[in-house]
């Protein structure tokens, strides 16, 4: 019961996506029109992305560090002498990492390892994504088939039912410009 709900929860989400791409002729049309708008795997393209400027994060622990700071105050003192004072100070320090027991390097390291992983991540959503799409892709062909399936047998069911009146009524068959002789389209063949 819950599998289904999910199903029909994902392939109400992807036919969504189908209006945009209602242009598209063919299965490779539809999956690269939903693959390409789908929240989803945007999301995760932007962390990917994210993660690569985690790495220039991660690299600048190789540049030397320029801090300034600066402070200015008001202070009323009530001693011996009333005074009022207006301290300020001002500090800049330079500071170069000569050797950190190799965490730069391996911070580096890790953060590579971290778009690396978003990158699959961000694949196999893509793929997930476009499975979902392909088989939605296929559903809505079934279905299609399905009605005009039932669509024939309905206009064949009526062309049945109007030749055998026919024949009831002593009407004669027609000649038939596909078949000859026939009873079965008589209105169509004329």
């Amino acid at each position: 019961m819950k599998s289904s709900v999910k199903r029909l929860a994902r392939m109400a989400v992807l036919l969504s996506f189908l209006p945009a791409c209602a242009n598209a002729e063919t299965l490779q049309d539809a999956v690269q029109s939903v693959v390409q708008r789908h929240p989803d795997i945007r999301s995760a393209a932007h962390n990917r992305l994210a993660r690569d400027k985690e790495v220039v994060q991660a690299r600048s622990g190789y540049f030397p560090q320029l801090n300034v700071e600066a402070g200015a105050g008001y202070d009323d003192v009530k001693k011996p002498i009333d005074d009022e004072l207006s301290p300020w100070e001002a500090r800049i320090s330079l500071r170069q990492n000569l050797f950190a027991g190799f965490s730069t390097m391996n911070e580096v390291e890790r953060q590579k390892a971290r778009v690396k992983s978003q990158a699959f991540l961000t694949q196999s959503t893509a793929e997930n994504t476009a499975l979902e799409t392909i088989k939605t892709y296929l559903e809505v062909l079934k279905n299609i088939h399905k009605y005009d399936r039932s669509v024939s047998k309905q206009t064949t069911a009526a062309n049945f039912s109007a030749s055998r009146n026919r024949r009831r009524t002593g009407q004669l068959p027609v000649d038939c410009k596909f078949t000859g002789t026939c009873w079965c389209c008589l209105d169509s063949c004329q």
